[in-house]
């Protein structure tokens, strides 16, 4: 039996046995691009993630520099808007500080110094430490065009240790937030 929907002229000859078909929904819907694209960069609320990008470091790397140097450890975003934010952490790994120096880094975008101007401390006082990473800090970069954030450290004396062979790999991690 056959059921009319009155005012429309659509009939369920449309579907037979109750059965709605993958050819049906994608000739008549266009469901992939026409009904998603305007999500991307506009129209979800503000605070969504957008995007993520991540990298581990797993090269052993030092400095005895007293001004900021690259660590080496990077990852590069390319917002969607110029009203995005991104959000940048630095998770795990360990840094070791050898007694009487002190281990200090920051966060770049591209050459600017955002970690306004040093973010992460680590001091040893007595014998050589071992320090997890752990930063995070919200950008505004106001660019749609790629942008590369860059862990930088320095030291006071010594030869502190970013990433170390037995001491785990930090991770960098940048999320787009729309804003």
């Amino acid at each position: 039996m056959a059921i009319t929907i009155s005012g429309s002229g659509i009939t369920s000859a449309n579907i037979a046995d109750g059965t709605i078909t993958n050819s049906d929904i994608n000739s008549s819907a266009a469901i992939a691009q026409s009904k998603t694209a305007s999500l991307v960069g506009g129209d979800l609320p503000a605070g969504s993630v957008l995007q993520v990008v991540s990298s581990i470091h797993s090269t052993d790397t030092s400095t005895s520099s007293t001004s900021f140097v690259t660590t080496g450890h990077s990852v590069t975003l390319t917002p969607s808007s110029t009203s995005s934010k991104v959000y940048i952490t630095l998770q795990g790994g360990g840094a070791w500080v050898a007694e009487g120096s002190w281990l200090k880094m920051t966060i770049y975008r591209g050459s600017t110094d955002i970690g306004n101007p040093q973010f992460f401390t680590a001091y040893s006082g007595g014998g050589t430490i071992n320090v997890s990473h752990s930063m995070a800090i919200l950008d505004s970069p106001a660019t749609e065009s790629a942008t590369t954030y860059t862990i930088y450290f320095r030291t006071n004396t010594g030869t502190p240790q970013y990433r170390w062979s037995d001491k785990g790999n930090p991770v960098l991690t940048a999320m787009e937030i729309a804003g």
